[in-house]
Order: C-alpha cells, then structure tokens, then sequence
C-alpha cells in the first residue's frame, strides 16, 4: 500500500469564518488511509486552530515572506522540515510569497483555490502578483463556476489547470439547545430574518440596514438579527446606524458566534445582502436549516439558489432586494416551500461529503500527474542505428528531454537510423538544465557520452563523426562540439557535442546562466581545451538540424533566453541584428510563432533573468504569461509542470 499523500492546507487565519470553517472541514474529513492533513495560518489564531488540534491536526504557524526578506529562507525550511507531497493554498493576500515559498522549499504540487470575484479590481488585466502566483502554481481550485470563468477570462489559467469543487456543508440534524429567538428573547410573534457575514464594506451592512427600513414601514413586526466578526469597530458605527434610521426595536448585531446552528435555528427567513461573493458557505448553512433564502445575485449565489424554486435572487440593488424582502414576508407556506427545497439542494449537490470528495479526486490526480525527476518517456529506443550497424561500446548517448512530444519523437526517429549503434539513456524532466546536464557525469558509464537535446535531429553519420574526431583528438582534450544548421536563424550554431569523461566530470556544472561556458572556463584553466569547430557559413560542416518545431511558448523562452545570455555574458554579438529581423518576419507572415520570437527578443533585452542562475524549464514564465493575455497564442496558456523549455 502507498503512504497516504501529505497534504499541507494554508490560509491567512484560523479564526471562525466561511474560509477558515471550509480548510478545517478538509482537514478533518480527508481518508486518513490516503491522506495525512497539516495546516498553516500565516496571522491570527482562533477556535478552528483549537478544534483541529483538538482532534489531532497537525497546525503551524508560517509566515511566507518576499524571496528578498530576510524571513524567506526560515519558511522555506520549515516547509522542507513538514515535507508536504502537495501545498494548497487558501490564503486571500495579494501576493504570490505562499506558493513561492512552497515552490522554492522543492513541493511537487502545488494548488491555490479562489473564493472570490476579485471583488479588489473591476474585470480588466490581471495584477503582476496574480500572474507570480500562477506561474507558481499547477492547479487552481474555484468554488463555483462563476469564480473559475472569473479566472478563466482575466487571469488566462487554461481549464485544464482548473478545478470547480463545489463549497459544501454539514447537513443538520436534532435541535440541541434554545434557538436565536429564545435566546435573545424576541417576540413569537416577530417575522425573525438573518445575516451572518463579517462586518466589513464590502457586505454591505449599510445598504441592508436602509433596506431594512423600508420593510419595517410595511412590516413593523420583521425583526433582523446580523451576526459576524467586527472590522475596524464598523460594527458599533452601524448601530449607530441603526438607531438613526429608527431601528433600535427591530435590529440587533451580533458579534462573533462560536455556535452558528443556533443562530440559523429559530429564523423565519435569511437575507445575504453582500455586494460580492464567491460561494457563500452563510447561504449555504441557512439553506442547510431549511430555510428560504433572499440574496442578490453576485458571484456563485445564482448556482446556488434556484430562483423561486429553493430560494430568491435578486438584482444587486437596494430596491430589488427590498421588494423581495417584503413578498416573502407576506408569504408563511412560500416560505416553507421555498425552504424545503433549499434543504433537499444541499443535499443533492452541496454537502460537505460532495466537497471532500471532490478534492480528494484532485489531489489524487494531481500527485499522480507529477513526474518524479527520473521518470523517462516510453521511447522504446535502447541503441542507435540498425542490429547491423557497426557497435561503439565506449560511447553513450544521453537524450535530454522536457516533455516536448513533437520535438523527441522525432529526434529518435534521427537517432535510429544513425550508422552506428551507442547506447541511448534519457534525462527526463530533470531542471534546472545545468542539472540534467550534470547527471550525464553520475550516469555515464563509458569513456564518451554524447549530448543530444531533443529539438536536435542528426544526420545518420553524425555520431560516427562525432566518435571519429574524438578518437583522433589530443588525449587532454575533454569536448568536441560540432555546427548544427539551426532552421530558425537559418545559419550554423554550435549544438552537438562528444565528451571525454575522465575529464568532465572532474568539472560540475554550475547552476549559473553560462553553465557550459563556465565549465568550458575551469576546464581551461586546468590546462584542458575543447574541440570547437567552426560556425563560419562557408567553412562549417552541419551534423544535423536544430528547432523544427518550434511552438509560440518554446519559440518565446528560446529568444528570450538568448539576449537574457548576450547582457550577461557580453558575447553572442551575432545576435543584435536579429529582433528587427523577427519583427519583420512577423509582418511578413502574420505567424504566431514570428510573433512570439520577437516577442522573446524584446523581453530578454529589457529584462535579466530571474534570480541570476540557470533557467528551470518548470516555472511558467512571467514575461511570457503576462504577454498571452494581450497576444493570444496558438496553444493557450501552459501548465506549471510541463510548458516546453525552449533550449538555444
């Protein structure tokens, strides 16, 4: 049996709140035999906290900070000493530190939900941080299909990286205890209505509260209880409120409550008045109890509630909401229909059991889909060449791989039908590239080793001419490397390369963005000097092809990754007439691809890369996110864990 899949659940706070309720809820119901739960909280404590200790979860306090914070490395430890097989974030801050915190500590999965409407920007271009935190990240969880279109259409996640699981909640059962009415000691006879949500702006308290003036000048018997945490004392403002607008006899507000079943037990009717929502777990515990519901019509309430059916939506505006208000209130068996059938849709499609399950699925499916760094493709290639083709067994070759399909099959399909037949090994999956490259060192197992990327395609006596120049080379020297005919520049560019290796791998490789030139230097600095041939067009002999198949993203990352090694470096000058060429290819052809290339031209020119080390062809690139949105490419945003490297 597999040891159950650690997950490690974060969110801000573990106070009482929907949010916090719903990671506790997760927590403690996930299959202990195929998950072990841990959960984070970056800032307040509170009874979710309690209560999941309580019953055994394991809870930490984490407090994710900027990559350049002196904090970040002790919360990238702390996450590398938990060891979560997957990281799922619920935090609500406008930042991208949780995941990349989780990313660097090395998580294999990493998720981040979305409970909102991005209630902090009107629709329009993502922020710079939504575009970190996705590029970060390998599956986005939204409550409700309103939210997941929200991050479909701004964002520009592909669906493939989305999951809806639907919020859910208990289903209850027995009273247990006095209701709000006798607790507060309201009147049998009031028309008792509802609202539990924070008191904050965004839930509008205010507007409810004029609204609920004009229902007590109808019904001067409806009675409104709020209840909720309080935020920057607003709650003693809207009592002031509340007394101004003669409400004194008619409204009371509630601060926190600890036990929320007693306060839906007892209600006549509940009202959900905020001005934005993701799903709302308040609308979805009073529809649990039965009863109708009046909410206006924001985020997933609609998919909630069927209007007239288990409950009534209204137009986001006062007046809907108070015509709404009072027809029910005229209305005793509406009100029962209405709340029969509320509790009969939570039970078909938004109970707690359905949620669990749903992630579960996910996190089951996502911990699956991750490639252990030595999982290899199923190429059913051990040898090149035909059994007939003359046999090297002091050479090796080593085909590095990032999951590119087009590319690997055919270069394969090159490696078959090579003149003589080497042992063939796969790198698969292994970043950042100065890594893969170094594993040739710990794998070989014979005096050579070719290097073969997989945008490569030799020609069949590539490997035999690579072997013979070897061979025929000083014994001092550690590397030849011979021209490709590079089918995007149109011109020779060094590519193909054969490796003494007594020598190199006496000399690791940097994780630096001149990895191979850094080594090249500490080679020759011991006194050993590579074999270059030469790149000039008239004098140089092509061993085969590089870059048939480029796509917008690998096209993208290629140029990019060029100039971003032409401002380090200071050489590659052969490259500086060249983003006015691609322009002007695109202009030509209109092809997306042209359009991606001067597109990556541009951006390693006004950008350096990332962190100052060698590219990790896992992060989806930010530049290049950011650019999607404005210039849709052929393939659609790409995965976390497998948008394609691009190598030069």
């Amino acid at each position: 049996m597999n040891p159950p899949i650690r997950v490690l659940l974060h969110v801000d706070s573990l106070a009482i709140g929907g949010l916090e309720k719903k990671v506790m809820q997760i927590a403690l119901r996930l299959d202990r035999e195929r998950f072990e739960p841990l959960v984070s909280y970056s800032k307040e404590w509170g009874a979710c906290g309690e209560e999941l200790q309580r019953r055994n979860v394991r809870v930490e306090r984490l407090t994710p900070c900027a990559p350049e914070s002196p904090g970040a490395s002790e919360a990238v430890h702390q996450i590398r000493r938990l060891a979560p097989d997957l990281f799922h974030s619920f935090s609500c801050r406008q930042s991208a530190d949780d995941v990349w915190t989780a990313r660097k500590a090395g998580v294999p999965v990493i998720l981040t939900a979305r409970g909102n409407m991005r209630h902090w920007t009107p629709p329009g271009p993502a922020r710079n941080w939504e575009f970190d935190r996705n590029r970060l990240t390998h599956y986005v969880t939204a409550c409700c299909d309103a939210v997941a279109q929200m991050a479909r259409s701004v964002e520009g996640i592909h669906p493939d990286r989305l999951a809806v699981i639907l919020n859910g909640v208990e289903i209850p059962h027995g009273s247990g205890g006095p209701a709000l009415r006798e607790e507060l000691g309201i009147p049998a006879g009031m028309l008792l209505a509802g609202y539990a949500a924070k008191y904050r702006p965004l839930k509008a308290h205010e507007m409810l509260l004029r609204v609920w003036q004009k229902v007590t000048a109808v019904r001067p018997d409806a009675f409104l209880v709020c209840c909720g945490e309080d935020e920057e004392n607003r709650r003693q403002r809207l009592q002031e409120l509340a007394d101004q607008l003669g409400l004194a006899n008619n409204v009371m507000l509630l601060g926190v409550r600890q036990e929320m079943p007693s306060f839906y037990r007892g209600l006549d009717l509940y009202v959900h008045a905020s001005r934005s929502e993701g799903l709302s777990n308040a609308i979805l515990e009073a529809m649990s109890h039965g009863l109708p519901v009046v909410a206006m019509a924001v985020g997933g309430t609609a998919e909630a509630i069927e209007d007239g059916v288990s409950g009534v939506v209204t137009p986001p505006e006062p007046r809907a909401l108070t015509e709404a208000i009072l027809r029910i209130c005229e209305d005793p068996e509406k009100r029962r229909k209405l709340g029969q059938a509320a509790r009969q849709r939570i039970e078909e499609k938004f109970s707690v059991s359905q949620m669990i399950g749903g992630y579960e699925s996910l996190y089951e499916r996502a911990v699956s889909n991750a490639p252990p760094p030595d999982r290899r493709p199923l190429s059913g290639l051990a040898f090149t060449g035909s059994a007939e083709s003359p046999r090297l067994d002091d050479t090796t070759v080593f085909v590095i791989t990032v999951g590119d399909t087009l590319n690997f099959e055919d270069c394969m399909k090159h490696l078959e039908v090579q003149t003589v037949r080497c042992r063939v090994e796969l790198i698969d999956r292994v970043a950042p590239i100065s890594a893969a490259f170094q594993e040739m060192h710990a794998r070989c197992a014979t005096p050579y080793y070719v290097q073969v990327d997989e945008d490569m395609m030799l020609y069949p006596h590539t490997l035999s001419k690579l072997h013979e120049l070897m061979t025929e080379s000083e014994p001092g020297v550690p590397m030849v490397c011979a021209p490709l005919w590079d089918c995007d520049v149109e011109r020779p560019i060094l590519g193909i390369k054969i490796y003494r290796h007594d020598i190199v791998k006496r000399f690791p490789y940097p994780n630096t963005l001149r990895f191979e030139v850094d080594q090249l230097r500490k080679m020759a600095d011991a006194g050993h000097h590579a074999l270059v041939l030469s790149t000039e067009e008239a004098d140089a002999v092509c061993l085969g092809e590089h870059g048939k198949h480029y796509r917008p993203e690998t096209i993208f990352r290629r140029w990019q990754h060029l100039f971003h090694r032409r401002n380090e470096a200071g050489h590659l000058m052969w490259l500086d007439p060249w983003p006015g060429r691609l322009l002007e290819r695109y202009v030509k052809t209109r092809d997306q691809v042209h359009l991606f290339a001067a597109l990556g031209a541009i951006a390693g020119i006004a950008g350096r890369a990332e962190g100052g080390g060698d590219v990790d062809w896992r992060d989806i690139n930010p530049a290049l996110q950011r650019l999607q949105y404005y210039f849709s490419s052929a393939d659609g945003p790409r995965d976390a864990g497998t948008e394609g490297a691009g190598k030069a």
